[in-house]
């Protein structure tokens, strides 16, 4: 049995089941590419606005431990805030706003979280603590 070689027509005309496939892929990479990327970029943004936000928690309730104790001042607590966001330059323009009364201690860090769009400074981050101060009293 012997095989005879293919003509041209066989190897250029594309077989009938994928006739009514052309163009397709293109059509589907068009669509689902962009969204794709699209759904990428809003997880990464949001895990970046997620860590932003954990290290502010992470400042506010480390100066509102510092002001609240007995010995404790607004001074000590925004040392130990800065100290924490310091650590990670997650947060930029943070700041770190301690008010220490005699009854309660509020403690407000603000900030902007880090952005992948280029003219786009981040999402604001506003994390207060609030909470008793420590005093003696007597029985």
């Amino acid at each position: 049995m012997t095989k005879t070689p293919a003509t041209d027509h066989q190897l250029t005309t594309t077989p009938r089941r994928w006739a009514d496939d052309r163009g397709n892929v293109t059509l589907q990479q068009v669509i689902f590419l962009p969204a794709a990327l699209t759904l990428i970029w809003i997880i990464f943004q949001g895990a970046f606005w997620a860590h932003a936000h954990n290290i502010a928690q992470a400042a506010a309730s480390s100066a509102y431990t510092n002001a609240k104790t007995y010995d404790g001042s607004a001074a000590a607590g925004r040392q130990a805030g800065y100290g924490v966001i310091d650590q990670d330059n997650t947060l930029s323009g943070a700041s770190v706003s301690v008010s220490r009364g005699a009854v309660n201690t509020t403690v407000t860090v603000t900030g902007r979280g880090p952005s992948l769009v280029p003219l786009w400074s981040g999402p604001q981050i506003r994390v207060t603590y609030s909470g008793p101060t420590e005093r003696w009293t007597t029985p």
